[in-house]
């Protein structure tokens, strides 16, 4: 038997070389296929929230806000300088002083 399928989807295509009760059954899978594809197509047109679009928008809305405050926070903290303990110059105890440049 030959197993061609299409290329988007992999849906099995019959061939001229395949017998007859070989193909039935991959005809019957692929016009299966095809009315899933074409019912979830249905309910994505006519659905007053296709595919939970709604929490799509919300999410891209909130990534929205969040770059916008990450704005604001970057240009409040420009040129900020603070003394942090934690970053201590090599063979010293003294700590460097550090600054946002807010970049």
């Amino acid at each position: 038997m030959i197993d061609q399928k299409t290329e988007f989807f992999s849906l099995p295509l019959p061939h001229p070389d395949n017998d007859l009760a070989e193909d039935v059954g991959r005809l019957r899978e692929s016009i299966s296929r095809v009315d899933g594809l074409i019912k979830t197509q249905s309910d994505l047109t006519t659905s007053d929230d296709p595919a939970g679009l709604g929490h799509m928008q919300a999410v891209v809305d909130n990534l929205g806000t969040l770059n916008s405050q990450v704005g604001t926070l970057t240009s409040q903290v420009s040129g900020f300088t603070a003394t942090l303990p934690f970053f201590v110059a090599a063979g010293t105890s003294a700590p460097i002083p550090v600054t946002i440049n807010g970049r």
